[in-house]
């Protein structure tokens, strides 16, 4: 097909020739097979491949897929737009750089090893919450109802509902203020200085 390429689920390569895959429900035999026939999962790729690569419904070896990870000619320039059956939507660019709509109702954005994901202008969440997650998949970083939770090297910052601030320091953790503290109705409690109030 050239550069500009296309598979789909339903057709393959028999014997050399680009046919329909047959169906998996074939004229009623006794007994019935077991397990019965399934179709092969529903698929399409559209894709590019700058390096002219066939496609594996033009050759049986060497053949390209829309990545320039698996391409064997690995050249740069690949682009796949791929909607399948269990994986939803996925666009894809050299090196693995992905966008996903999945079928569980998630939006991946998976950027390549040395890419980033920018955006440019407003970014906004209705009703939502917003998690930001460490390597570890814990939270430092929570938005949700109203409500501001930071966690990161054992400091806690939380900001309620109803405005109130909490602070906590890990234990041999300190809050220092640079610059002028004003407080109104001062009300404070544990120790100052060793000595408890």
């Amino acid at each position: 097909m050239g550069r500009i390429n296309g598979v789909n689920s339903d057709y393959g390569r028999i014997k050399g020739v680009i046919s329909p895959m047959p169906s998996p429900m074939p004229a009623p035999v006794s007994p019935a097979p077991t397990p019965p026939p399934q179709w092969k999962t529903l698929e399409l790729k559209l894709f590019i491949c700058p390096e002219n690569i066939p496609n594996r419904l033009e050759a049986d070896t060497s053949v390209c897929e829309g990545l320039n990870t698996s391409c064997p000619a690995h050249g740069a320039g690949h682009a796949l737009v791929q909607l399948h059956e269990n994986d939803g939507l996925r666009l894809v660019t050299d090196n693995n750089n992905c966008l996903q709509l999945d079928q569980s109702g998630n939006i991946n954005m998976t950027p390549a090893t040395t890419g980033k994901v920018v955006m440019t202008g407003n970014v906004e969440i209705r009703n939502g919450v917003l998690n930001i997650l460490d390597a570890g998949g814990n939270p430092f970083l929570s938005v949700a109802n109203g409500a501001f939770n930071l966690n990161i090297n054992g400091l806690s910052m939380n900001i309620d509902a109803s405005g109130n601030l909490t602070i906590t320091p890990p234990p041999s953790g300190k809050v220092t203020i640079n610059g002028d503290l004003n407080v109104n109705n001062l009300h404070a409690t544990g120790t100052i200085n060793g000595k408890t109030i």
